[in-house]
């Protein structure tokens, strides 16, 4: 929790920071995503950090006991391992690019909602809803539309 404020404090202070050309470049909904989803990501970081430091010992051990126990046979069960962790990590790789495209999908929208949310009376005054609300349903529709694709992707990845 800590390290979650401290990190919405030091992008708080780098917007204030930042020139206003800059500013102007990064949307809302960016910032937002900036600080809903992607400190989320990086707040694991440090507990998934713990796990790969003991991996790197327990590895080379795991894998010295396995060749002392059961011999040089047991080096093909590791070959099938570093087979199957360099085609997750392409598969990996993929699916971050398709991320980074729902991502700007997200920032898209979250933007326009809150342009709607600001220019409420706006809106209402002109009686553009109907218009707005196209708008929002079209980006959801293609926010959906590349998450179920890259669900479909993943799956039909992982069991072939």
């Amino acid at each position: 929790m800590k390290l979650r404020s401290a990190l919405q404090g030091m992008i708080y202070l780098k917007i204030t920071l930042i020139s206003q050309h800059t500013l102007q470049e990064a949307t809302t909904g960016h910032v937002i995503d900036l600080i809903s989803n992607d400190l989320q990501r990086i707040e694991s970081v440090p507990l998934k950090l713990t796990y790969i430091m003991a991996l790197l010992v327990d590895i080379p051990l795991i894998v010295c006991l396995m060749v002392y126990m059961i011999g040089w046979q047991a080096l093909t069960g590791v070959l099938f391992l570093l087979t199957a962790t360099a085609f997750m990590l392409t598969v990996s790789s993929f699916c971050g690019k398709i991320r980074r495209q729902i991502a700007e999908l997200s920032d898209r929208r979250i933007a326009l909602m809150d342009e709607v949310v600001t220019g409420i009376r706006l809106i209402k005054t002109h009686a553009w809803e109907d218009i707005y609300r196209e708008k929002v349903k079209e980006l959801r529709r293609k926010e959906n539309m590349e998450s179920s694709q890259e669900d479909c992707r993943v799956s039909s990845d992982s069991t072939s």
